[in-house]
């Protein structure tokens, strides 16, 4: 389950609350209430239970609008109270990977929005919680294969740079390279010549002491 998290194309900060969450170190009212941070435990939006990590981010009638979307993937699942490792695992187990991201992210802006009503006093509708939550997944999804898209194609360019090409016209071509041990400041040198046709007119191989760092190399 955990190595799944970890490779969900998502955002690397999504993957943090998630795993917090699973491990029970969100800050809850329930987890403040027992380091006596705050005087109850009730939940700030239904106040009728304590605000576990489920309860917050399923069960409560403040984030089962969200996930009774018509998008959702678990829109018509039983919204009871239990831990919420068994309820990733059951997620996990059920769900397709990009469901399960999807829901990653939607879990984070459910918490975005409890927290917009404690510190704010404002509550983002059901619908634009899941909409900005599939809009990021989608952004930042599209934005990751953009980058590796590039990243081949620079990679393409840069091997294509390294094969060898033969001088123009009546000029020779000399390639060098060297390598530095810098605790014996002992440098290995490596030269060869080639013509226009790539035939080797001359070539060296040699060391040099005293040598301090690799630009003198």
């Amino acid at each position: 389950m955990w190595r799944k998290l970890w490779l969900f194309n998502i955002p690397g900060l999504t993957k943090i609350f998630v795993w917090k969450a699973i491990t029970n170190c969100l800050p809850t009212k329930k987890n403040l209430f027992k380091r006596k941070v705050v005087k109850d435990a009730l939940c700030p939006v239904c106040r009728k239970e304590d605000e576990s990590i489920c309860h917050a981010l399923w069960s409560c009638s403040g984030s089962g609008d969200v996930w009774a979307c018509e998008w959702s993937p678990v829109q018509k699942w039983s919204a009871n109270e239990r831990d919420f490792f068994e309820l990733w695992s059951e997620w996990s187990l059920r769900l397709t990977q990009d469901q399960m991201e999807l829901i990653a992210v939607v879990l984070r802006r459910i918490w975005f929005r409890m927290n917009g009503w404690v510190f704010e006093n404002r509550f983002k509708g059901p619908n634009d919680v899941f909409s900005q939550a599939a809009n990021c997944l989608s952004e930042y999804q599209q934005a990751q294969e953009t980058q590796q898209t590039q990243s081949k194609q620079s990679n393409s360019q840069c091997g294509r740079a390294l094969h060898w090409k033969p001088p123009e016209g009546d000029t020779v071509k000399v390639n060098w390279d060297a390598a530095l041990k810098s605790d014996d400041r002992k440098c290995g040198m490596g030269v060869v010549i080639r013509d226009s046709c790539g035939d080797v007119l001359a070539s060296l191989c040699s060391c040099r002491l005293n040598v301090s760092n690799p630009v003198i190399a």
